[in-house]
């Protein structure tokens, strides 16, 4: 969980011994008011201990992963970028895209090349064929 709650009393100014293991994502607040770092004790360098005055308090234990908000940050950047270089590709703006060709196309683009240059070869013989007409009149 990440978040433990509850009410104690303190006879005196002493240390609250807990259970929770100590992690500096653990927010603290006695009676709605942030505990200061110079109050939280790491006790046997493994637990949470917090120092508190007399008296009844309630107290909080909210947990927040330390770096949670810059992953978080770096991630919706990231997902945003992702967003936009896909809607660019649907919408065939990217100019930095290459077009690779399979096997079977690039024999398709050969035959058609072929087939131009042969075309082309007909022209020719036939506007010469004409020149040769017009020259015989």
């Amino acid at each position: 969980e990440t978040r433990i709650e509850g009410n104690f009393t303190a006879n005196e100014n002493e240390i609250l011994f807990t259970t929770i293991p100590y992690d500096k994502g653990w927010n603290i607040f006695i009676d709605g008011n942030k505990v200061n770092e110079d109050e939280i004790v790491v006790i046997s360098e493994a637990l949470l201990g917090i120092r508190v005055k007399a008296g009844e308090h309630e107290i909080s234990f909210v947990y927040e992963p330390v770096g949670l908000n810059t992953t978080i940050s770096i991630s919706s950047c990231f997902i945003v970028a992702l967003l936009i270089l896909y809607t660019l590709k649907k919408r065939k703006i990217l100019l930095f895209k290459k077009k690779r060709l399979s096997l079977w196309e690039k024999t398709d683009i050969n035959i058609q090349n072929s087939q131009i240059k042969e075309s082309e070869e007909y022209v020719v013989n036939f506007d010469d064929n004409i020149q040769d007409e017009n020259s015989n009149e």
